[in-house]
């Protein structure tokens, strides 16, 4: 587990290097949700407890991540949002 958070910590660092996260958030901050995020514990919670598709869990895990820890675009730069729609479940 040491490893995975460790692992994660450092890809967090990397991307703050490159402006890719969201203003305000620390790297020790990001490193720890995604450890959270991608932790085997959280996954059989989502697959198994909450009883989840595989493809459901994993668009939910983007989605989070991508919402709440990356840089979002402007409007108007170009992109096109792909979370806008209904909910995965």
């Amino acid at each position: 587990m040491r490893r995975h958070w460790l692992g994660l910590r450092h890809i967090a660092q990397r991307l703050n290097e490159l402006h890719a996260l969201r203003p305000g958030l620390s790297v020790a901050d990001a490193g720890d949700t995604l450890a959270v995020l991608t932790n085997w514990r959280a996954w059989r919670t989502l697959t198994v407890d909450f009883g989840w598709s595989w493809e459901v869990a994993a668009e939910w895990v983007e989605r989070t991540t991508s919402l709440a820890y990356w840089q979002q675009p402007t409007p108007g730069d170009g992109f096109t949002d792909p979370w806008r729609r209904q909910s995965v479940r």
